[in-house]
């Protein structure tokens, strides 16, 4: 199927799941390596993102994000590994602008990025999904640059959009609860619905801590 890029003035979201946001430790503090999952492919980072175009609406970010979490579990039930413990909960949304995105090429905080491209690829018939994808000029070690950009993508986020999917409703501790509010105010976008009746009125957690301590290797998306 044909990708196109996502051009500018548009909104994306990246949705949050646990565990792969969170520490593993008993605190499940908010990480944004787990959270932004960027994943190496020879020299280009690459992430998830779903291209608010095609939603619209609250309710429409919110049902993707519990779709992701319930195909994850599906996957893990059919091949044998699913785990209680490590059960996929959909927690929430953040929004950014792609014209922000886009910005972070030619920065010269990342003189190792080459370029900056949200592709709206469909996958697992969401045609939502869109993949942000990074090109360096480097064939270093990248573990720093990844980092630069991790915080340059946290700067320019807003949010979260919270949610608690029908399916945990009764879960105690809900993770979202544990959400890092975003820098940003959100933005307004047409056809915006109320959040949804399901979404608990969360007080915002402690200031986001290290990016990178007691992260497991979960993928978010």
């Amino acid at each position: 199927m044909s990708t196109c890029r996502v051009p500018e003035g548009e909104i994306v979201f990246r949705h949050s799941v646990f565990p792969g946001s969170f520490t593993t430790n008993s605190r499940k503090q908010f990480v944004l390596k787990g959270f932004f999952y960027l994943k190496d492919r020879g020299g280009t980072l690459v992430t998830s993102l779903a291209w608010g175009r095609h939603l619209p609406s609250h309710a429409d970010i919110h049902s993707y994000g519990c779709r992701l979490a319930a195909r994850r579990n599906s996957q893990r039930h059919s091949d044998g590994t699913f785990r209680k413990e490590k059960q996929e909960i959909y927690c929430g949304a953040f929004q950014m602008k792609s014209e922000d995105i886009y910005s972070l090429a030619g920065m010269p905080e990342i003189p190792q990025i080459q370029s900056v491209d949200i592709l709206h690829e469909i996958e697992h018939d969401e045609i939502a999904h869109a993949n942000l994808k990074i090109v360096l000029n480097t064939e270093r070690s990248i573990e720093g640059t990844k980092t630069a950009i991790l915080a340059q993508l946290w700067n320019v986020c807003s949010g979260p959009l919270r949610h608690v999917c029908p399916c945990d409703i009764e879960m105690a501790n809900h993770p979202s609860i544990n959400l890092e509010v975003g820098p940003n105010p959100m933005l307004s976008f047409e056809n915006s619905s109320p959040v949804d009746v399901e979404t608990p009125d969360l007080s915002p957690p402690p200031p986001l801590g290290n990016t990178n301590q007691g992260h497991q290797n979960t993928a978010n998306s």
